[in-house]
Parts: structure tokens; C-alpha cells; sequence
């Protein structure tokens, strides 16, 4: 998707006005099929009911399964967004992103036809971006390697890097903005807030054009303040720390940008080329001067309407570390409703104060080859205004911090602006107003964050990495999750192991740590559900132990596998019995779930089940089991154990369908062996039997009904127990869950 482009203005009035011209007026109609439904959504809109509201957009998306012009973009665009904005109210967040995708899509079709929609693309952008928020579970990771590292300068290679503006105590940071004016001030006259004597600190240097202006940017870029710039890299090369040096903060929202179309137009990209000039001599001058310091450009989060953080892009040899302003203050225009533009752009009201949404846009540019730093960025805990509060400040701080290199690892520095701005206050501690209770949370939110412990040299984990990544040796797997819904709502997480459920939660981050010493070698089922109004989402991970401690992460059912879609009955069975390792695969590709069970690949799942190790039963009690099989040694176990006794004293019959009766009776033996306790016999009632009843063989009647009576089996449609039938994969697969689940303790 094209990289959004915010406003300052509150444009989505103009949305819904436009919508309404839409909606009775549509341009050029001549399709016949549209008019029934154009009708219907008018209806529906009138009439408010949400329900036929949906109906009437999807008749007007089948009359235009292929839009091909303005007033086919229009007619399907403003219904499309209404739709988004009643499955989010609903709680439908994932339909609502469907919806706000198809709006942005449209949006562009309609800005390519020569017009300008800007105000669509940038507004349901961000909407789209706040519906479409996937859960993730990350664990906390001590390799480093699975931390993004670049290799650039003032670079930590793993850690994130965390400080502060006017205030520095090395006992919770280990960075510091010095803001320095261009052309008025030098550097060095701040040698004495600055804890330069050290190497575990990092300086950055704000750099700020004190006019934001063309000509500014044009002496620099013709070479007039060469001396000023040569003068202040010879004194930032002295000193010990880690330097990184910003120049031309927030360009994308100077106000002396072009502030029109037609200004732009006239413009003809004068401004951007020439600031791209102006950091790049200063970059070169960097390199022959202070070698080792990083240069960063840094866009604020938050565009001029008509530009993006991309238009100014010096371009990756002169850029190190790119970065981005990340404030969170409330407005006057605050919305606290669904489908709000203003809401969305900002990051305020019901779209959960989400600043992560914010940083992804610079993340997808950059983040693949350039570590990504918030140069600055805060909450105020009051305002002279009245808007901003303690309690927002805490939670907007509590929520970034907790999130920020968790989601974004390529995040590898954190600044804070602790200082006041104009009527805002965020300063927490320092020379200037504090606030105590911002200032203790912030303490801790660094002392809970791996990455940041780290690279305070307090912490083993360096940071975190998506649980499916992980793949490492621990005692403790430490679990979280990123889940934030565009609403106020509470968003439950839920743990489930082994198909137990084991620890849920309303509190964000949702942590849950695995004891991996509880756990037996191989194969676990995790499953997270993640739910919120009416988004259920569950997210599944096979865990697998090796006996040397490692824990690998992967999908229960890989890709490949194309036989088992989330529909098939069995589903949830299949991907329990590949985490646990008692199934495998008929091939790379297939499970074959409609397949039968041969009577020596049900012993071999039970012996699996059961950690029998192959190696101790060499010999074998049957005719036709020959040694060097694959099974031969599982049906040595089983018969060593008196689980199974075969067709006959020498005869398995071990490529035999195994019949549901049979699996019945090597169950429940196997438990009677192994003191399993199934809580129930086969005594049974004449109205409970299976009307096929008089079909079990008498040797099998106890343990069927056994299995019945304790849910190991049930019956077919007409209460038939079928005993003679063979089980299919997907079936034993069942059965064996069942049985894990309700019997098995690990």
C-alpha cells in the first residue's frame, strides 16, 4: 500500500458529506443492476438498520464486480465505508479492515483518474491500519541473532537504547538529546551536562534549522556553513560516547512547506531536493570528521498533507539510522467513536491511543536495512488548555513502552521528551515540573523491558522475538502478546496447553511463562485465543522439546499440508496429534485424514504417546510382524505389556484396518496397565446400549462401553456404535486427543 500521508485538519466531515451526495445522487448511472440496490441502501440508510445496510453493499459490490471508472469507484466507494464503519462498531474488526482495504484501493483508482482524493486515501488508510492489527505472541529471546542488526554506526547490536532530553541519570538510561540551534550555537559550550567520559552512553544531537526554511537549507547545501558544521564534528570526535547526530528534525511538517496544491505544484519538489542536499553535504562532512558518528533522519509522525517522510529521503549512503517523532496528546476534535478520521490519524480516543500504529508506516519503509529510532517523543500529564491528563499520560506511556521493540525489534533507541512544550507538560523529573507517579512508571516500564535491561547490561534476554520464530534453550518460555483493537473494550487472552487451559488475561501484555521443565520431551499443542467484542481470533504453535533443553517453535500443520483446511471436522484433532508428534504426515504435502488405520500404526501412535523407546524391543512374538519393520518394535512394546494380544499366539495381522471396537479394548488395557484412572467401568443400562449392540464382539462389549461411559468414544447417527467399522486417521486422531486431554497428566 501507498505510505500514508497525515493532515492536521479534520477532513472527514467532507467524507460523509460526499457520502450522502453518493448515495441519492449518483454520477451517470446506466447500469441496470444497480438501481434495485441503490434503492436498497438508501432504504437502509434511512431506515438505519444496520443489517440491511450490509445486504444493500454487497448487492451493489455484485453490480460491480469489476469497477472500471470514477462513477463506478464512487458508487461502490461511500457504501464499501459505511460497511467498515458498522463491523467496527460491531466488534468485526477483521471484516472491517476487508472493508477499509477496499476503500483505499478504491481511493487510489479515484486519485489516479486525474482528480485529487487525497482526504480518502489518508483517512482510510490509518482506519485500515487500526481494524487490521494482527495478534501476535512473542517470547522473550537471549539470542542476539534474532535481533535485526545492521552493522551501522553508534549501533547497539542487540538492546534498545533508552533516554531522555534536559535530564540524564545513568541508573535507568543510556542516551541523551542535546538539542544544538544550526548556525547560532556550537556543541561544545554543553560539555558539562553531558556524561562524555564514558563509552556506555549515547549523545544525540538534535540539529535544528531555526527557521525550517528554504534558504536555510540552501546555505547549508552550497556549502556557506561548512565551517560552522567542520568545527562542531571536530569536537563531537573527542569525546568517548556513542554520537548520532539529527539534523533537520521533523522536516515533513515544517511550516514553511507548500501548504497547497497548487504551492506544491509550483514548487515542483524545490523544497525536498534541497533539504536531501543540505543533510547529505553535512553526512559526507560527518564521514571525514566524526567517522563514527550516525546521522539520522528524522520525519515526525505526522505529515504536511500534501508531502511524505519518503519525499525527503536523503537516500540510504547518507542515512544511518532513520527515526520519527512519536507524540500522544489528546485534541479538542477527540471523536471516542468508530470510524473517526481524526480519531484514526492521531491515534487518540477509541483507536486505543495506539502510537505502534503510527510507527509502522516507517518501519515498512526503512526497517529492512536501517535501524529505526523514536528521536523524541512523549505523553503531557497536563496542559494549560485542560486536556491533558495524569491518567492518559500513564497509560499512553505504559502501552508504548511496553510495545514498542516488542512489535519492532528494528526499534533500537528510544528517546523521551522530558521537557515542557508550550502549554504542554511532559516533563517527569529533572529541572523542570515533575510528576512522580509518570516518572516511577517510566522506571519500571524500562525495568521490565527486556531490550532495554539489556543494553543496561541488567538482563540476559535481549529482547523479543514472534513465538514462531523462537528456537533456543530456556527453563522458562516467556510469553506475551501484542493484540489492540480500535476500541476502549476489554481484549481477553487465553492460554491453552496440550488442549488444558492454563492462564488467561485482560492485562496487556498478556504474559504467560511456560515452566519447560514440566514439560515432557516432544511435541505440545499451544493454542492463544485472542477475543474482543465480536473478533475471536486463536492463534496455534507446536512447542517442541528435545532432550537437550531446546525448544523449537513451528505451525502444528505446516502450509504444505493442503488435506486438513480449518473446516475439515477433524481439524483441531489432526493439529493436536502433529504437536504432540503421535502423528505424522502421509507425505509433505498430505495428512490424509480419510485414510484407515492399520492395526500397527495405532500401536505405534499409543507407543509414541507413551515415549517407548524402539531400541529396547529387538526381538518379536509374531509370525508375520518381521523385525527391521518400522513398527515391529512398537508392536513388541505393546505386546510385552499385554496391551495387545494379537489374532491369534502368532498372528498381529499388523496391516489389518484396525476396527473401533478393537481400539476400544487396546485403550482401556492400556490404562488398566498403566493405572490410568478413566473414572468409569462398563456397566450400562439396557436404554444407554448402542442400538447395534448385539454387533460388538463379546470380547469387546466391556471396553466399548467403558470408552463410552468415561467420552473416549461416541456414537454414529442413529446411535450406532459400528464396531467392525475401520477408524480413519482423522478419527483416531480424536480419539487419542480425548484421551491426552482428559486422562493423560503431563
Amino acid at each position: 500500500m501507498k505510505k500514508f500521508k497525515t493532515y492536521f485538519n479534520c477532513i472527514f466531515c467532507i467524507l460523509m458529506c460526499a457520502s450522502m451526495i453518493a448515495s441519492v445522487s449518483p454520477w451517470h448511472l446506466s447500469d441496470d443492476e444497480y438501481w434495485p440496490a441503490h434503492d436498497a441502501y438508501n432504504a437502509a440508510v434511512a431506515s438505519g438498520d444496520e443489517d440491511a445496510i450490509l445486504a444493500a453493499v454487497k448487492l451493489i459490490e455484485a453490480a460491480y464486480p469489476s469497477p472500471s471508472n470514477e462513477s463506478e469507484y464512487l458508487r461502490l466507494f461511500f457504501p464499501s465505508l459505511e460497511a467498515a464503519k458498522i463491523h467496527e462498531r460491531r466488534g468485526e474488526f477483521p471484516n472491517a479492515a476487508i472493508y477499509y482495504k477496499k476503500c483505499y484501493e478504491l481511493a487510489e483508482l479515484l486519485n489516479g483518474e486525474g482528480n485529487s482524493y487525497l482526504d480518502y486515501l489518508n483517512t482510510v488508510e490509518m482506519l485500515y491500519r487500526h481494524n487490521s492489527v494482527v495478534p501476535t505472541v512473542y517470547a522473550q529471546t537471549s539470542d542476539k541473532a534474532n535481533i535485526p542488526y545492521y552493522g551501522t554506526r553508534a549501533e547497539p547490536e542487540a538492546g534498545c537504547l533508552h533516554g531522555m532530553t534536559d535530564h540524564f541519570d545513568k541508573n535507568f538510561d543510556n542516551a541523551q538529546i542535546l538539542y544544538v540551534q544550526f548556525f547560532d550555537e556550537d556543541i561544545e559550550p554543553f560539555y558539562w551536562q553531558l556524561p562524555t567520559d564514558t563509552e556506555d552512553y549515547t549523545l544525540m544531537i538534535g540539529w535544528n534549522v531555526p527557521n525550517e526554511n528554504y534558504e536555510d537549507l540552501f546555505k547549508i547545501a552550497n556549502g556557506e556553513a561548512d565551517d560552522y558544521i567542520r568545527r562542531n564534528l571536530e569536537y563531537l570526535a573527542t569525546l568517548k560516547c556513542r554520537v548520532l547526530i539529527r539534523f533537520g528534525a521533523e522536516v515533513n511538517c515544517w511550516s514553511s512547506l507548500p501548504s497547497s496544491l497548487s504551492a506544491v505544484e509550483e514548487d515542483g519538489g524545490r523544497f525536498a531536493e534541497k533539504f536531501k542536499e543540505a543533510f547529505r553535504r553535512i553526512s559526507l562532512m560527518a564521514r571525514d570528521y566524526c567517522p563514527s558518528a550516525g546521522m539520522i533522519y528524522s520525519p515526525n509522525d505526522i505529515s504536511n498533507w500534501y508531502f511524505d517522510h519518503e519525499d525527503f529521503y536523503p537516500g540510504d549512503e547518507y542515512v544511518d539510522w532513520v527515526g520519527m517523532s512519536a507524540y500522544n496528546n489528546l485534541t479538542s476534535k477527540t471523536e471516542f467513536k468508530a470510524g473517526d478520521g481524526n480519531d484514526a490519524y492521531y491515534s487518540i480516543g477509541d483507536y486505543y491511543d495506539n502510537q505502534i500504529v503510527k510507527i509502522e508506516s516507517i518501519v515498512e519503509s526503512y526497517g529492512d536495512r536501517k535501524p529505526i529510532i523514536i528521536t523524541e517523543g512523549g505523553i503531557a500529564h497536563r496542559s494549560d488548555d485542560g486536556l491533558q491528563t495524569e491518567q492518559h499520560a500513564l497509560e499512553g506511556m505504559r502501552f508504548f513502552y511496553t510495545y514498542v521493540n516488542r512489535v519492532y525489534p528494528q526499534v533500537k533507541c528510544v528517546m523521551y521528551f522530558n521537557s515542557n512544550y508550550s502549554s504542554n507538560k511532559y516533563s517527569i523529573f529533572g529541572l523542570h515540573e515533575s510528576n512522580t507517579a509518570v516518572a516511577e512508571l517510566y522506571r519500571t516500564l524500562n525495568a521490565d523491558n527486556a531490550a532495554m535491561e539489556y543494553s543496561m547490561g541488567r538482563g540476559d534476554a535481549c529482547g523479543y522475538v514472534p513465538l514462531e520464530s523462537f528456537c533456543e534453550t530456556c527453563e522458562d518460555l516467556k510469553l506475551s502478546v501484542y493484540a489492540a483493537f480500535p476500541t476502549a473494550e476489554e481484549i481477553k487472552v487465553t492460554y491453552e496447553l496440550n488442549g488444558k487451559n492454563v492462564f488467561e488475561s485482560t492485562e496487556y501484555p498478556y504474559s504467560y511463562n511456560i515452566d519447560i521443565n514440566s514439560l515432557s520431551v516432544g511435541g505440545h499443542l499451544l493454542r492463544v485465543y485472542v477475543s474482543c467484542l465480536n473478533t475471536n481470533i486463536s492463534l496455534d504453535y507446536k512447542l517442541t522439546l528435545s532432550p537437550d533443553g531446546t525448544v523449537k517453535v513451528t505451525d502444528p500443520i505446516p502450509d504444505t499440508i493442503s488435506d486438513v483446511p480449518e473446516s475439515f471436522w477433524g481439524y483441531d484433532a489432526v493439529m493436536f496429534g502433529m504437536a504432540k508428534d503421535i502423528f505424522n504426515g502421509t507425505s509433505e504435502t498430505t495428512f490424509e485424514p480419510k485414510a484407515g488405520v492399520t492395526r500397527a500404526m495405532f500401536v505405534t501412535i499409543l507407543a509414541r504417546m507413551s515415549g517407548a523407546d524402539p531400541k529396547k524391543y529387538t526381538n518379536t512374538s509374531f509370525d508375520d510382524v518381521a523385525l527391521g519393520k518400522w513398527y515391529s518394535p512398537y508392536v513388541e512394546w505393546a505386546r510385552s505389556y499385554g496391551i495387545v494380544n494379537g489374532k491369534s499366539n502368532t498372528e498381529f495381522a499388523p496391516n489389518d484396518m484396525i476396527t473401533r471396537e478393537q481400539m476400544c479394548a487396546i485403550l482401556v488395557r492400556y490404562c488398566s496397565i498403566f493405572n490410568i484412572e478413566l473414572g468409569a467401568d462398563g456397566d450400562i443400562d439396557e436404554a444407554s446400549r448402542f442400538a447395534d449392540d448385539e454387533l460388538i464382539s463379546t470380547y469387546a462389549r466391556d471396553y466399548v462401553y467403558t470408552a463410552k461411559n468415561c467420552g473416549l468414544v461416541g456414537g454414529k447417527n442413529g446411535n450406532l456404535f459400528d464396531p467392525k467399522a475401520g477408524a480413519t486417521r482423522a478419527e483416531a486422531a480424536t480419539i487419542f486427543m480425548r484421551f491426552i486431554i482428559g486422562f493423560v497428566n503431563e
